[in-house]
């Protein structure tokens, strides 16, 4: 999974060098230039609080008899460029969803010593730089995990018989879990804002599933369709509006509901956006572009990254 996010100056992104190399984490500046590798193993997504960046990587870890498994851990990278591999709690040892940051500067995840039990919801706090277990998925099939600044939110896949996934609300430092909504479908949580929060269509097995990006108000847990975004790749959230890729095109239409638009068209049917992230002004996203076929009928895969401005 390719991650893009940016900050003032800079594009942040993870992307594999080869199609055998683990994925690292590059910095480059928003005007272009070369890419710099800042870490590796990285794993989609990256967050930004302030200076510092939160993510996922592949950390080797001792056991006993002298050797090592390697399991992902939340690093975090400071505005030095000096890593902390943020510990886990309650007996867990491998993240299994990607860290969130709620208003006060605290990093949760998902974690679990076993894959046949639901994993656990822990937090760091960054005041006293400890991590407890504030709670626990209901299931092992977490298919989004986002916060805001005093609550967390989880997808979960709870009827796989029908397809539906509920979306969970819980307080960020802990406290009782409550079912928020049912949608059908298997969704991911596509952004939070002050008044809900957003899911739209994951892929599930490689293949992308129909539905509709869905708004979901946190007060009354009444989800309302907003477009349907049936094989999108890239989905997020930004402004008044929800965006959504298609192949080589980047569309949006308003939270409150109306008609879609196409806000970038790279035009090439070859290319594939695989992530997307924004400023105050612009849309940046990270994609691939194949090649035509040889005579052998092999093709070849380059990657990029491309910014426009959005229309007002």
């Amino acid at each position: 999974t390719v991650a893009l996010t940016v900050d003032d100056t800079v594009i942040y992104f993870t992307m594999n060098a080869s199609a055998d190399a683990i994925s690292a984490l590059f910095r480059m500046p928003k005007s272009g230039g070369v890419p710099a590798v800042l870490d590796d193993g990285v794993i989609a997504p990256i967050q930004i609080d302030g200076p510092t960046l939160v993510y996922t990587r592949m950390v080797a870890t001792p056991q006993s008899g002298g050797f090592s498994i390697t399991y992902p851990n939340v690093i975090q990278l400071g505005d030095q460029c000096l890593f902390d591999t943020l510990p886990n709690a309650g007996g867990t040892r491998s993240v299994q969803g990607a860290p969130a940051i709620d208003g006060a500067g605290g990093v949760l995840w998902l974690a679990s010593s076993s894959g046949s039990a639901p994993p656990s919801i822990l937090r760091w706090d960054p005041v006293t730089a400890t991590t407890s277990v504030v709670g626990s998925a209901s299931s092992v099939y977490v298919t989004g995990f986002a916060s805001d600044a005093d609550h967390l939110y989880l997808a979960e896949l709870t009827d796989s018989s029908t397809a539906t996934t509920t979306i969970f609300a819980m307080p960020s430092t802990g406290g009782t879990q409550g079912q928020l909504a049912s949608v059908p479908g298997q969704v991911s949580i596509a952004g939070v804002d002050s008044d809900s929060v957003y899911v739209a269509p994951t892929a599930f097995g490689g293949t992308m599933a129909g539905g509709s990006f869905t708004r979901i108000d946190k007060a009354t847990g009444v989800a309302t369709a907003l477009s349907d975004v049936s094989g999108s790749v890239a989905n997020r959230v930004h402004d008044s509006n929800v965006y959504w890729a298609l192949g080589d095109r980047v569309l949006r239409s308003p939270k409150a509901g109306g008609p879609s638009e196409v806000v970038l068209d790279l035009g090439d049917e070859s290319t594939s956006i695989l992530a997307m992230a924004f400023d105050d002004c612009n849309v940046y996203v990270a994609g691939t572009v194949s090649s035509p076929p040889t005579s052998a009928g092999r093709t070849t895969a380059s990657s990029a990254i491309w910014g426009q401005s959005l229309p007002a």
